[in-house]
């Protein structure tokens, strides 16, 4: 190792022979296995021996670093999983086998992990959707810790500021944007037919008397964008009155 560190140094990777030394070594040996090691991009899955029917689903672009982190944190007892937690504490190390079950590019990482999700139906997974949370039920003890947690801390979001650059670009993605009519038909049936309850609607009312209604001090919103002449005042006025006027003779 020392004579192939020293041939680096004389094809001129290495500035100075001083640098030869045994930490340096160890750097060396360790970057170029990293180097020589290849990557694998694709689906893996944790699967039990004992119990062979319990595996989860996982992506990775780097499957071995994945596997080194999904073991580590498991060895700490602070794995997010609280299934995979358990077993682990239960089983030990050596119950748990890591594989891989298809190479793919990083594109398609999300689509085939939800592909076998939902073919496999993993009894690890938490999570039914990729990226998302959605269907996952915390218990009260579960969500009164996350709510202790999170009291009294300022949003991340806070004090930050968006560049103009910033902001023009993300005016770009979301400019002709359309929701489609099945997405809009959701959100509408959401709210169809929801009540407010007579508690929220008294503090509702007594909030605007307290405030002295809630329009009190509020600021229209084109004050001085538009000052009308004399002119434009009375010719609004006569519409208005026809206007009116149409509407009762309607009526009657």
């Amino acid at each position: 190792m020392i004579n192939f560190v020293g041939q680096i140094a004389e094809d001129g990777l290495l500035a100075k022979r001083e640098l030869n030394t045994p930490a340096v070594l160890h750097l060396f040996r360790y970057f170029i296995v990293q180097g020589m090691a290849e990557k694998i991009s694709g689906i893996y899955q944790i699967q039990s021996k004992i119990k062979p029917e319990r595996i989860y689903i996982g992506s990775a672009t780097d499957f071995k670093t994945r596997q080194a982190t999904h073991l580590c944190i498991l060895r700490k007892n602070r794995h997010d999983n609280g299934r995979l937690q358990n077993h682990f504490n239960k089983y030990g190390i050596d119950d748990l086998v890591f594989s891989v079950i298809e190479e793919c590019s990083v594109e398609l990482l999300t689509q085939r992990e939800q592909y076998y999700i939902d073919t496999l139906k993993p009894f690890f997974n938490i999570c039914l959707l990729v990226g998302r949370p959605l269907g996952v039920k915390r218990s009260k003890e579960t969500r009164r810790k996350i709510s202790e947690a999170k009291r009294g801390k300022p949003s991340i979001f806070k004090g930050t500021h968006k560049s103009s650059e910033s902001k023009e670009k993300q005016s770009i993605i979301m400019k002709g944007r359309k929701q489609s009519p099945e997405t809009v038909e959701k959100r509408v049936s959401k709210f169809r037919g929801r009540k407010q309850t007579d508690g929220h609607i008294r503090k509702r009312m007594s909030s605007r008397k307290k405030n002295g209604g809630w329009r009190k001090g509020t600021i229209p919103w084109n004050k001085g964008l538009i000052k009308e002449t004399n002119e434009s005042m009375r010719k609004v006025s006569e519409t208005l009155k026809k206007r009116n006027a149409e509407i009762r003779k309607n009526k009657l």
